[in-house]
């Protein structure tokens, strides 16, 4: 379907290019909205999008309010415009009141939804209390994409023989995280456990979950359904996996990945040191010569990776 831009939109070129100062936030269907704008931009085509993000708002509203009352006030602002719309029924009486300008959006999610429409993220600003994203159009919109809301996600992952396999996980990102994983590897790198550093995706909540490993509990239903083990390599996501040598890739596909990482056994939570854990770990079990053999490797595995756990030697990230 065609596109109706607001007047503050602005073309550039013929359309090689949109800046559009319209607020995503006062959107109604938002995704349906830069899908449009994806169509008319031709491949390589720029778009910047402005919005305002969930901690710009709260500096707005609360930061000149005492801090009893500002707590509050959040609480109930964040129940009405970013918890009510999540649910099925009731969000059609919010956004019918609302008429969808009061939209809340958390930095990932923004930016996720733009790169789930078809661009690249090139880099984000704040400007004036709003942030500016800007994007270049890589290919066409995801079809078929429903995003999840609730508590439980599924996280593609690469899985024996290389299968993408979709592992259980407690929530611990913000919708739409997923599609700006590589944006955010680019712009900050990995941290010393090997995982993306300064991650902005990660919900208040969502850090105390990983603290205690409790986001990783539901992949006991994967192990349930035969794709992973309780003990084995990390089931990585593509990108990560896409980093590591030709070697380790056909070395780490030859088995199930596993619920508990070979460097919470051998506590090296490194970057460099959690893949080194892991070719010990390959490498141990080659050795064996029988399956009983191997087993006992995983038990000792498993008892290290609590033992470590449980004297807080090592802590998740």
């Amino acid at each position: 379907s065609s596109l109706s831009l607001p007047s503050d939109a602005v073309i550039i070129d013929g359309v090689r290019a949109i800046v559009d100062l319209k607020l995503l936030n006062r959107t109604r269907y938002i995704n349906k909205y830069i899908k449009g704008i994806n169509q008319i931009l031709p491949d390589g085509g720029l778009y910047v999008a402005r919005f305002e993000s969930q901690h710009q708002r709260e500096r707005r509203f609360f930061s000149h309010k005492c801090g009893f009352i500002s707590r509050i006030e959040k609480f109930l602002d964040f129940g009405v415009h970013r918890v009510i719309p999540r649910f099925k029924y009731l969000n059609k009486m919010y956004f019918a009141i609302t008429r969808g300008k009061y939209r809340i959006l958390s930095l990932a999610e923004a930016m996720g939804r733009i790169a789930s429409c078809g661009f690249a993220l090139i880099e984000h600003r704040q400007i004036d209390g709003f942030t500016f994203a800007i994007a270049i159009k890589t290919r066409l919109p995801l079809t078929g994409y429903k995003p999840t809301y609730g508590p439980i996600v599924r996280l593609n992952r690469i899985g024996k023989n290389g299968k993408i396999i979709k592992v259980y996980k407690f929530r611990t990102m913000h919708p739409f995280s997923e599609f700006i994983q590589d944006y955010v590897v680019k712009m900050n790198g990995y941290n010393k456990v090997g995982k993306p550093a300064n991650d902005f995706r990660v919900t208040a909540w969502g850090k105390i979950f990983r603290k205690y490993w409790l986001d990783e509990l539901p992949q006991v239903l994967n192990v349930l359904k035969g794709q992973m083990r309780i003990v084995g390599v990390r089931p990585l996501s593509p990108t990560r996996f896409n980093e590591l040598s030709e070697f380790l890739k056909t070395e780490r596909v030859r088995e199930k990945p596993g619920c508990i990482p070979p460097y919470v056994s051998l506590n090296m939570p490194s970057a460099d040191t959690n893949v080194k854990a892991e070719v010990l770990y390959m490498w141990e079990k080659a050795i064996q010569d029988n399956r009983i053999s191997r087993s006992a490797v995983n038990f000792r595995f498993f008892c290290s990776a609590v033992f470590n756990i449980f004297t807080n030697r090592i802590v998740s990230a």
